[in-house]
């Protein structure tokens, strides 16, 4: 489990922090692909986005999903399985997040690449100074 233990349902303590990343995903269920875009994910889990597509009956909380994350820079597919913990219906869309369960060894360093290309592309630029112009000749 990725929550803090004593953490309460709507608590944010996660012993992972979760990056924002860009990425496709592909949730499998029998010969029927969802694809979702990926929001953010962490060591633990992922937040998955549907839009305003209709939620198919099979991703519901307790749930377990085969998920395809597609990798944003080489689009190699990280395989991996995963429990649906939360399904968010509101004006933007449905939303499923999800906590990966029994990751093997290439699952958890796939996982572990994700959350570092996630952390490297969302820390600010170095901060530049921004430097004046030499003055004008005079005359």
């Amino acid at each position: 489990m990725c929550m803090v233990p004593e953490a309460s349902a709507g608590d944010e303590r996660r012993r992972h922090p979760r990056y924002d990343l860009m990425a496709q995903v592909r949730v499998k269920h029998g010969q029927v692909d969802t694809l979702m875009d990926l929001s953010n994910i962490s060591r633990c889990g992922a937040l998955m986005h549907m839009g305003k597509l209709k939620r198919p009956a099979w991703i519901a909380v307790g749930r377990t999903l085969e998920v395809g994350i597609i990798h944003p820079v080489d689009y190699q597919a990280l395989l991996v399985t995963a429990a649906v913990t939360r399904v968010i219906e509101d004006d933007k869309g449905i939303s499923v997040a999800v906590e990966f369960a029994d990751l093997d060894d290439q699952g958890s360093e796939g996982i572990a690449q994700l959350v570092k290309l996630a952390k490297d592309t969302s820390e600010a630029p170095p901060a530049t100074t921004l430097r004046r112009p030499p003055p004008l000749p005079k005359g």
